[in-house]
């Protein structure tokens, strides 16, 4: 099983069971995603093969820009020093005290 992840016969006698496990889940993970990849170039293709009208590139791989949400300082430093009044006044938030 090692050699089928990759991983090398010198390393995988450091390996702890619960480290091959992790790297094996890992190994599987990627080879579920590259999967689907696949399918879906082979869906775009056969899609392709059938459209009359082949759309832009641009439409295709989707770059439109999206608008970024602007950052409030003023909110984020007031609602620190809210936190930070509640902490120190012992104040949880849900009207317990400590």
């Amino acid at each position: 099983m090692a050699f089928r992840v990759g991983i090398h016969l010198a390393e995988f006698w450091t390996l702890t069971p619960w480290h091959l496990n992790i790297m094996v889940e890992a190994h599987s993970r990627n080879s579920e995603s590259q999967h689907k990849t696949q399918l879906g170039v082979a869906w775009y293709t056969a899609a392709f093969t059938r459209a009359r009208n082949l759309p832009s590139l641009k439409e295709i791989l989707g770059t439109k820009k999206t608008q970024s949400k602007k950052i409030d300082e003023d909110v984020i430093i007031a609602s620190f020093r809210e936190y930070q009044r509640r902490r120190d006044e012992g104040d949880h938030g849900d009207g317990s005290r400590d």
